[in-house]
């Protein structure tokens, strides 16, 4: 667990060996909800790396995930495969680390929509 209170375990890493020399996620990527068909889709504006995917820590739980790539030595974009997560839920429920910059997700102009749902769906804020 990162700094002992994030819900994170881990974040992306490349096997020993590899080509692979960075993370990339294209412009038009879908921010897909992991078990909850009512929430809101995002999309990135704008192709963006050095952003890393997430793990989750025993127990919590995994709210979106993305489709990573990696760029290689070689100059190719490759699948990562070895986890996707963007944004994870404490154990106990009151926390959500998200994993990457809000501003650049909003290709689908739902931002608001999104705060809406991760605050009174997930975290039972009143409105």
């Amino acid at each position: 667990m990162i700094f002992n209170f994030l819900p994170v375990d881990s974040i992306g890493y490349f096997p020993a060996g590899g080509i692979e020399t960075g993370f990339v996620i294209n412009a038009g990527t879908e921010i897909i909800p992991v078990d909850d068909s009512e929430a809101p889709i995002l999309k990135f504006e704008s192709r963006v790396v050095g952003w890393y995917p997430l793990k989750a820590v025993s127990g919590s739980t995994l709210l979106y995930e993305s489709d990573y790539r990696t760029t290689t030595l070689l100059g190719f974009i490759t699948d990562y495969t070895i986890m996707e997560g963007v944004s994870i839920k404490n154990t106990e429920g009151n926390l959500i680390y998200f994993g990457m910059d809000l501003n650049k997700l909003n290709g689908n102009n739902n931002m608001k929509e999104f705060i809406e749902y991760m605050c009174v769906q997930q975290l039972g804020f009143q409105q």
